[in-house]
């Protein structure tokens, strides 16, 4: 779980952020042992931080509130509170609570079945714990990401995944975690019929579980290798890992693994009547049968049934084997049904998705149809200020539509960049097919950073921006600006120079301002020809502190001079490498700006080329006029 940050408190209701964030660490510790217990918890949390309007520790409750209802089955409530935490884990900025949000929600299409679905989403989750630096985090999402691919019988995938998983885990020394990739290894080379590879790291596996003392895995791990040596044709040495394996189980009190392992002796015994246990096929599986029937395991004891029937039957004991044959074909009924019933009630919650996903788009649609309906309506009675109020508005629902849309296309992108990822760390290093990778995971990278220059334009216009001011000199920050755009400039062989007067202080926010020269000198760079120098200047003026950025393009015409700082404006002049622009840039410059109470400025140099963009802001306090 993520920390909790940012509490609050509400004497008024009588509860705090603090006893919200205690009451989610009780229902994550409970969330395995007692489920029930931890769903109460968390809905407790739940309130609470809703009460408070405390959105960290809201999220927290949703993402344990949809990891309690997974466990327990409930996939439509569990997928309702993972979309909820996450969405609330976004506007926190928690990227540890979106992985893990992202996680859950692929356990919970992976438990529907819906494979496909729940790999898109792993590979998000992958690429935020890759973000975030988190070796532990990556191979889980690497080993869930094996398990899809194994589902699928995508059996090279599923290798190659769950290898990546357990170098991670062998590198943070996580013993346990080594010893289930292996296991998660050995099975995949069991489905694909690869024995001999099976049985090696079915054998590393028990090595590994041995050395931890974890007899559950040392058990699962001898009863593998004994369905190995069995498919290799040595049933000798099978005979000899399920008895170790009985063993264990018995010692630790292991009821269904004790079923598991009788069982398997039984069919081992049946199908060879010649080994030492050959004779006792009947008992094993009797015994077998007792202990499924008390746990009330109904595969188990359909496999039971079966392998009773077809004892009885070689030992011409006709009537036991009808009334076995009889008893298995009644539990495969039930299973079966239980089976179809599961389906259909998956089948059932994945029509209620996308039933409810169509519902909201019709309502999205109808509401958008009836605003157009009353702002036409009101366009026809208004006067000239209340049509431009209209327009105002809805260049606002444009911006606020552009931004939905922009946010929605991030997880695809994520996704993309994820896959394209995945697919280099595949090929070889001298593999052709890395060059087209590489500028599919470029593009995707462009394109995420033109969905942030739109939703930070949207937040600017919205007044969305939050400003921490700091008392500074204007005069650092611009050199660093300077010093971080050299080598953009060095490859078109431009020149940068940088001029500061001493004692330009203001009072401001230094990221907003950094990002706001960064802008306009990455502007220059980008519409300056090759070989010529760019000039970036902070002085004293009697306006206030000024920066300044001079070129030496093809200057503006009358008419950009008058729409410069507009929304995805493009001016007359191209870029001179052939660089991209969504005319943005400037018009965050003039947001940012006029948030600080400050005023941007362009014009032609004169004499000779180029243009000037100059930013003016109040001087701080101290600072002489």
């Amino acid at each position: 779980m993520t920390t909790i940050v940012n509490a609050t408190a509400s004497p008024q209701l009588g509860i705090s952020a603090e006893q919200a964030d205690l009451l989610n660490q009780q229902a994550w510790a409970l969330r395995a042992s007692d489920t029930a217990q931890a769903l109460e918890l968390a809905e407790a949390a739940q309130r609470a931080a809703e009460q408070l309007g405390y959105r960290p520790g809201l999220a927290q409750s949703m993402a344990i509130l949809a990891y309690c209802h997974l466990r327990l089955n409930n996939y439509e409530h569990a997928r309702e509170h993972a979309l909820a935490a996450l969405d609330l884990f976004e506007q926190v900025g928690d990227l540890a609570g979106q992985a893990d949000a992202l996680n859950t929600l692929g356990n919970i299409y992976s438990g529907l079945g819906e494979h496909h679905s729940a790999l898109e989403i792993y590979l998000q989750s992958l690429a935020l714990r890759r973000e975030l630096g988190d070796q532990r985090a990556q191979a889980a999402s690497l080993n869930n990401i094996g398990n899809v691919y194994y589902h699928l019988a995508d059996y090279p995938n599923a290798l190659e995944s769950h290898r990546r998983s357990l170098a991670i885990k062998r590198g943070l020394g996580d013993e346990q975690g080594v010893a289930f990739s292996l296991n998660n290894i050995g099975n995949i080379y069991k489905d694909a019929r690869d024995f001999e590879q099976a049985r090696q790291r079915y054998h590393e596996s028990l090595s590994a579980f041995q050395a931890i003392g974890d007899s559950y895995g040392e058990a699962g791990a001898l009863s593998n290798l004994g369905e190995v040596y069995a498919a290799l044709g040595d049933p000798a040495a099978a005979l000899d890992y399920y008895t170790r394996s009985l063993a264990i189980e018995q010692a630790i009190g292991n009821q269904s693994g004790v079923a598991e392992s009788l069982l398997l002796l039984g069919q081992l015994a049946l199908a060879h009547p010649g080994l030492p246990a050959g004779g006792d096929a009947l008992g094993y599986l009797q015994r077998a049968l007792m202990y499924a029937h008390e746990l009330k395991a109904q595969e188990l004891i359909y496999k039971c049934h079966h392998a009773l029937s077809e004892a009885f039957e070689r030992q011409g004991d006709f009537a036991q084997a009808l009334e076995h044959y009889r008893a298995f074909y009644a539990a495969e009924r039930i299973i079966f049904n239980e089976a179809l019933s599961e389906k259909t009630k998956k089948l059932q919650i994945l029509y209620q998705v996308e039933a409810s996903q169509h519902e909201a788009a019709l309502q999205r649609a109808e509401a958008e149809v009836a605003r157009i309906r009353n702002d036409e309506l009101a366009a026809a009675l208004a006067n000239a200020d209340h049509q431009r109020a209209i327009a105002e508005q809805a260049s606002r629902t444009k911006s606020e539509l552009l931004s939905i849309s922009a946010h929605d296309l991030k997880n695809p992108l994520n996704a993309i960049s994820g896959y394209a990822d995945l697919v280099l760390m595949l090929l070889d290093s001298d593999s052709p097919a890395r060059e087209f990778v590489e500028k599919m995971l470029l593009a995707a990278q462009h394109m995420l950073n033109i969905i942030n220059q739109v939703l930070e334009s949207n937040a600017a216009e919205s007044g969305h921006v939050n400003l921490h001011r700091r008392h500074f000199d204007l005069s650092e920050l611009a050199a660093t600006t300077v010093a971080q755009n050299r080598s953009l400039a060095a490859q078109k062989n431009q020149t940068l120079r940088f001029e500061a007067e001493p004692g330009c202080f203001v009072e401001a926010d230094d990221l907003r301002l950094q990002q706001v020269l960064d802008n306009l000198l990455s502007n220059a760079i980008k519409f300056s020809p090759l070989g010529s120098t760019i000039d970036m200047r902070v002085a004293h003026r009697p306006a206030g502190i000024t920066a300044s950025v001079q070129d030496q393009g093809p200057g503006l015409t009358d008419a950009d001079l008058g729409r410069a700082f507009g929304k995805f404006t493009r001016l007359s002049a191209a870029p001179t490498a052939g660089e991209s622009s969504t005319g943005l840039g400037l018009f965050i410059v003039k947001q940012l700006v006029d948030l600080h109470g400050g005023q941007v400025l362009a014009e032609n140099n004169q004499p000779g080329p180029g243009s000037t963009f100059m930013v003016v802001l109040p001087p701080g306090p101290g600072v002489a006029p």
